[in-house]
């Protein structure tokens, strides 16, 4: 694997994880009724620990896949270098086909909205959570929380990211673990943007809606390029 191949994989990873929807939706949610409760101030006080809790779970997320791969990288060099890149190639490839037919939720009643892979219940049961959030905890929980939900598509971006950090030590772990949290905060801070310049829940739900077609194609194809990637770095 080239060190061009591994940014540019490191920079997919990133893309996916910025476009991907779950937390901009709850955290919309949670906003909107925070103003609607509180005030400026307190909302984004609230909104800064929302924030602490999903910048803690990637951490924990991180600390947690590289002991793991570094254990297995030292035990076992050969399952890292020649089968762990198909592995993971085939896992990307499936993720590229799911998250293209079922990331968002299909269907004539779905065209209009952003309804995402959740279950109706569990979807419900977060924006009863989003809502109800009066406490520097809960917004913390509630972010951590999301993270978890969304695992089945993040799992392999931090496995896959870490990868790149163990196989090449010139690359700074640090400033790569830093670079992915933003990746996760930054559409956070964009809707925290438009809200602040006096747009509503409505408008950022219509921009969801309009944007979709471009979160779709954007997070499978970028899903698919890994997979090559990878794929081509087990061949070589």
């Amino acid at each position: 694997m080239s060190f061009i191949t591994s940014v540019l994989i490191l920079v997919l990873a990133m893309l996916i994880q910025a476009f991907l929807q779950l937390n901009p939706s709850v955290f919309a949610i949670f906003y909107h009724n925070a103003l609607g409760k509180k005030s400026p101030k307190v909302a984004d006080n609230l909104s800064l620990y929302f924030f602490f809790g999903i910048e803690v779970f990637c951490a924990i997320v991180f600390l947690s896949i590289y002991f793991l791969l570094s254990t297995i990288f030292t035990y076992f060099p050969y399952f890292m270098t020649n089968i762990f890149p198909w592995i993971m190639s085939g896992i990307f490839m499936a993720l590229a086909i799911v998250s293209f037919f079922w990331y968002f939720r299909t269907g004539h009643n779905c065209k209009k909205t952003t309804k995402l892979f959740i279950s109706r219940s569990l979807a419900h049961h977060l924006t009863t959570c989003a809502e109800k959030v009066t406490t520097r905890s809960d917004a913390f929980l509630l972010g951590a929380f999301i993270g978890i939900i969304e695992l089945g598509f993040t799992l392999p971006l931090y496995i896959i990211c870490t990868f790149q950090i163990i196989y090449f030590t010139e690359l700074s772990s640090f400033l790569i673990i830093i670079l992915y949290i933003f990746s996760a905060l930054l559409p956070l801070f964009i809707i925290h943007a438009i809200f602040l310049s006096h747009h509503n829940l409505a408008n950022i739900q219509r921009f969801r809606i309009r944007k979709k077609p471009l979160f779709r194609i954007t997070i499978s194809l970028s899903f698919l390029i890994i997979a090559i990637l990878t794929l081509i770095s087990g061949i070589i």
